[in-house]
């Protein structure tokens, strides 16, 4: 576009009238103001000036002129912020001089694209009543499969070819928009065959890719569009152009893996949705995203690779200024096998409740930790999550997030406390928690192990009540299975024969601390002994009984009646074990 037309344009519409359609204007003096709709705000700090025909956010920073104003709120580009305008105006767009040739390309793929999703659509309407049965089963009917432009690709080899042909178009051309495949030179035929398809549209409503669900067996399950002059994956996000007024409304979305994810929720009323289109999150699609929200609710499925896609989605969120919440749904269910079974507002129940991205990881990460609960298991839960509390740019939330991870780890240790508030003073990004094995040692092990090393009275009183319960995930584990093992199996127990036995080079260290540097204390005996394995036992259960209360909680906040009953018997079970050890 040249300079001149594009002040033509800017000169013939208001850019209060513009702005107006897409947030609440207020006068402010001989300007307006509103909340600004690129960041979550409380007061209004957004202005809006029709003399000068700029925008600017005190809050955020944003400001420019209408055009400006389109491609950020619409996720458009320059030129086509300035088309839209001046079809608004009803200005006549000016012929273009510039890369006439590739404009045409263009507009013939987007034609090749059109007519595709037509022809799928027309397949799936008068040839597969089979197909539109399953989607009937999944809550996909008549009217919604039109909504989305579902269709199917027939099994055939070559349908689609032989139909655009017929339209017009040329094999290459076809090719280009990934529509083909090509077994040998000079030879095509359809790359979706036997799949239910669905369009891909951006952000105007045109149709850039298709995405195909294998029907019956096959693989892969979902086939996607390659790249192409008109569809890059990583800088769109499926479902978009459909909610981005929702999102924009509500002020925050609902980011989902899959189509059927997005579409079930979307007919049933939740409509601020999105996915991210089978594929890793890309900082294209969050700063995307960003256009209409910086809040997000992620609910990707709860399996292994679900989860590992949240934490990376979590990670890109954070640097971008986001606020995020992860909604996990009970049983394995998917947003959308669970909206059919349970309905929407039990869905939009879970939504309300969903966890803070910190509690997402820290599960994640105690799942992950054969001794979460020992002080070691702590430090590398927490080494994990130091990263994502570093990304967080404010101090104060850094020092809360920081009292909510040593409260729900239930850190009693004073000397990883001041490394953790250090971690939020600093907002190291590699920061870690090192602690020697002899620094997680409670007083209780330190005593027990010397006396069952120096005493064989000691050892026969003690051993044969020690369970593996009552130390494991201790740091000192691997010192007491040793010690039982020699003693189960009458061999001598020394200070050297236990080293030997040892694999662990820290273990064999930290044996030597325990033993060589109490010289001091007193003189080993049996109730010491003794009263040192009780002690441990009821370290043990204490400890059992605060991470069945936690999960307790969590069952509760879930509605998970029966896991509620069942931890909860647990529960009176440990505290009988404790009141028998008082």
């Amino acid at each position: 576009m040249d300079q001149h037309f594009t002040e033509e344009v800017r000169n013939s519409v208001s850019i209060v009238q513009v702005i107006s359609e897409y947030v609440t204007l207020k006068r402010a003096g001989k300007d307006f103001s509103a909340l600004c709709p690129f960041h979550s705000e409380k007061t209004p700090s957004f202005y809006v000036s029709e003399s000068k025909k700029i925008f600017k956010c005190f809050g955020c920073g944003v400001s420019g002129d209408v055009f400006k104003f389109l491609e950020m709120i619409e996720g458009l580009s320059f030129p086509e912020a300035i088309k839209a305008l001046a079809q608004k105006a009803g200005l006549p767009l000016p012929q273009r001089t510039q890369n006439p040739s590739q404009a045409r390309e263009k507009e013939r793929l987007y034609s090749v694209m059109e007519q595709a999703a037509r022809f799928y659509q027309r397949q799936l309407e008068e040839t597969a009543e089979p197909v539109q049965e399953y989607l009937r089963e999944r809550g996909v009917h008549a009217e919604a499969m039109a909504r989305f432009g579902l269709g199917w690709a027939p099994r055939a080899g070559n349908e689609l070819l032989k139909f655009l042909r017929r339209q017009g178009f040329e094999e290459s051309e076809i090719d280009l928009c990934g529509l083909l495949k090509s077994p040998g030179p000079g030879s095509f035929h359809d790359r979706f065959r036997g799949r239910v398809m669905v369009p891909i549209l951006d952000l105007t409503g045109r149709v850039i890719a298709l995405g195909g669900r294998v029907f019956g067996e096959g693989i892969p399950k979902y086939l996607n569009s390659p790249e192409t002059p008109i569809y890059s994956k990583g800088s769109c996000l499926f479902g978009l152009h459909l909610s981005k007024e929702q999102i924009r409304q509500k002020d925050f979305a609902i980011l989902v893996e899959g189509y059927f994810d997005l579409m079930v929720p979307h007919l049933n009323g939740v409509r601020n949705v999105v996915a991210s289109l089978g594929t890793s999150l890309t900082p294209n699609q969050v700063r995307l995203l960003g256009r209409y929200t910086r809040n997000v609710v992620v609910n990707y499925d709860p399996d292994l690779a679900g989860s590992a896609a949240a934490r990376r989605s979590i990670d890109l969120f954070l640097q971008e200024g986001f606020r995020v919440n992860v909604l996990s749904l009970p049983n394995g269910l998917d947003p959308d096998a669970f909206i059919r079974r349970e309905g929407a507002e039990a869905y939009l129940e879970r939504l309300k409740r969903s966890s803070a991205y910190i509690d997402f990881l820290l599960d994640s990460a105690i799942q992950g930790e054969r001794a979460a609960a020992s002080p070691k298991g702590k430090v590398n839960v927490l080494n994990q999550l130091l990263p994502y509390v570093a990304l967080l740019p404010n101090r104060i939330e850094r020092s809360e997030t920081v009292g909510r991870l040593a409260e729900r780890l239930n850190l009693d240790s004073s000397l990883i406390l001041a490394e953790l508030r250090k971690v939020a003073v600093e907002r190291k990004k590699d920061a870690k928690i090192a602690i020697t094995l002899s620094q997680e040692v409670t007083r209780t092990e330190q005593r027990l192990v010397k006396l069952l090393v120096e005493s064989k009275e000691a050892r026969g009183e003690a051993l044969p009540q020690l369970q593996d319960d009552d130390y494991r995930g201790l740091t000192t584990e691997p010192i007491f299975r040793v010690l039982r093992d020699f003693y189960g199996s009458n061999r001598e127990i020394t200070f050297l024969n236990l080293q030997d036995a040892l694999s662990d080079p820290q273990q064999k260290e930290l044996l030597s601390d325990l033993v060589l540097t109490s010289s001091c204390d007193p003189e080993p005996n049996r109730a010491e002994a003794l009263h040192c394995v009780t002690a441990l036992k009821r370290l043990s259960l204490e400890q059992t009984r605060k991470e069945l209360q936690t999960r307790i909680a969590e069952a509760e906040k879930s509605l998970q009646a029966e896991e509620v009953d069942r931890l909860y018997k647990r529960k009176l079970e440990i505290t009988r074990q404790l009141q028998l050890l008082s």
